[in-house]
């Protein structure tokens, strides 16, 4: 996984690069156009805890761990981001 993802960064470092070189500018923006179809990249991200039974701990176990998170994060997810 390590190897795929420096070849990602490697290959938007690249395009970026050959397109400066160009006069050019190469975004990976969801969709910088409204008017155009969107392509950007994206990536998810879990975190399990083999210690308890494979928990993601990015989900929050209680209500009380989410601390009024609408989306059900726990602080671990929270302060990845």
């Amino acid at each position: 996984a390590m190897a795929t993802a420096d070849r990602v960064a490697f290959h938007k470092f690249m395009v970026r690069s050959v397109a400066e070189k160009h006069g050019l500018r190469a975004t990976f923006m969801p969709k910088p156009f409204t008017n155009k179809t969107g392509n950007g990249l994206h990536c998810h991200f879990t975190m399990h805890a083999p210690a308890e039974g494979g928990r993601n701990v990015f989900k929050a176990a209680s209500g009380a761990e989410a601390c009024g998170d609408e989306y059900g994060l726990s602080q671990v997810a929270l302060h990845f981001l």
